[in-house]
């Protein structure tokens, strides 16, 4: 399909969701009978049109072309779709894009049996979530109706680079400068590692981050793309920077440091340098290096005696409880520290504007709602 095609039949949907969405608010706030009899036959032609849109029925315009993809990918039924436009049209149009699943499910119920009927389109194991397209907060595998429901990050980004023109590979090139200082290297991985700290919190809520992060609003999956981007970024900006040394690059190669090991080193370096004390037990030290339960089982060999980080006396225990390591403080050897920040007053002869252009745009990932905006 032509791209202004394209566009034509996505406001086509973006209008009916909206039109749909006001005559259920409508009959919600109460009317007269006769206008509630009016409202209803307006919801079921409504509804009528957006299955007939989400079917492909000849006498109904095409579905865009990413929207096709879509449901050929996930093998959506009619009423999915349907559901999956609702959740876009509202990630367009609202700063609070989250549906409560009875909220969602009313769109295209009549009563009562039907909404419970409909009830089984969003459970955690149905097509819209369990394929990462539809973001799920679930009280419980079974309450789908007290759930909120909002479309992926990830696939809204993708949606607006197709709207826009823009190709994956093209969106991709991350286009950043060199850094303009050792210190501007260290802030972006501290806020690298803020964003960790914040996953942490999510995952492990009764963790020492759940106590440092307690009002996280993004889910662990959303921050786990932010810290991919941002990791990335910090990357892309070290390989571009030739005109001074980086501290930390020379040591990661010197010691043949992992990111894990790296991330553990600067949270250390960070709570020595900001917070009342620079110890943290190693449990927690692990918890935030992992992105999900089971990676804290496979990650907590990074502080066991006869790892890296502690054989090579990059970091030293506190003594330990019962010869249980995991609940050792950790805090970080003098001579790294002094290694790491020994040359954080070099910079390089460029303009402060130029140096202060990046963090204009990381002073605004708060979260990574945030990022995707901005990105």
């Amino acid at each position: 399909m032509p791209r202004d095609q394209d566009k034509a039949a996505l406001k086509r949907i973006f209008d009916l969701c909206q039109r749909l969405d006001q005559a259920t608010d409508a009959l919600a706030a109460g009317v007269s009978q006769g206008q509630s009899k009016r409202l209803r036959a307006r919801r079921r032609e409504l509804v009528r049109t957006l299955l007939a849109t989400a079917a492909g029925s000849p006498d109904a315009q095409a579905l865009p072309a990413l929207l096709r993809e879509v449901t050929r990918h996930a093998g959506l039924a009619d009423q999915e779709l349907v559901l999956f436009m609702f959740l876009l049209e509202r990630r367009v149009s609202c700063s609070e894009p989250e549906f409560e699943g009875r909220e969602l499910l009313q769109l295209l119920s009549e009563g009562s049996f039907d909404l419970l009927k409909h009830s089984k389109l969003l459970h955690e194991n149905g097509r819209l979530v369990a394929s990462g397209l539809v973001r799920a907060r679930i009280p419980h595998p079974d309450a789908a109706l007290e759930g909120e429901f909002r479309i992926s990050e990830r696939f809204f980004r993708r949606f607006l680079r197709h709207f826009h023109g823009r190709g994956a590979r093209e969106s991709e090139q991350t286009q950043v400068p060199p850094y303009a200082a050792v210190v501007d290297h260290y802030l972006d991985l501290r806020h690298l590692v803020i964003l960790m700290q914040s996953r942490a919190a999510v995952l492990f809520p009764q963790s020492h981050w759940g106590d440092v992060h307690s009002e996280v609003e993004d889910s662990a999956q959303d921050l786990n793309e932010v810290i991919l981007q941002v990791h990335h970024v910090v990357r892309c900006r070290e390989k571009k920077t030739a005109e001074f040394v980086l501290p930390l690059v020379v040591f990661r190669e010197e010691f043949g440091l992992e990111a894990d090991e790296e991330t553990i080193l600067l949270a250390l370096l960070y709570q020595e340098l900001f917070a009342s004390t620079p110890v943290l037990e190693a449990a927690e030290l692990v918890r935030l290096v992992s992105g999900s339960e089971e990676e804290v089982f496979k990650k907590r060999c990074l502080l066991t005696p006869n790892s890296r980080l502690i054989e090579s006396g990059l970091v030293s225990l506190e003594s330990e409880l019962d010869d249980k390591t995991l609940l050792s403080g950790v805090f970080l050897t003098e001579w790294v520290a002094e290694r790491l920040l020994q040359r954080v007053d070099v910079a390089a002869g460029i303009r402060q504007d130029e140096r202060n252009r990046f963090h204009d745009f990381l002073e605004g990932l708060e979260s990574s709602e945030d990022f995707y905006r901005n990105l």
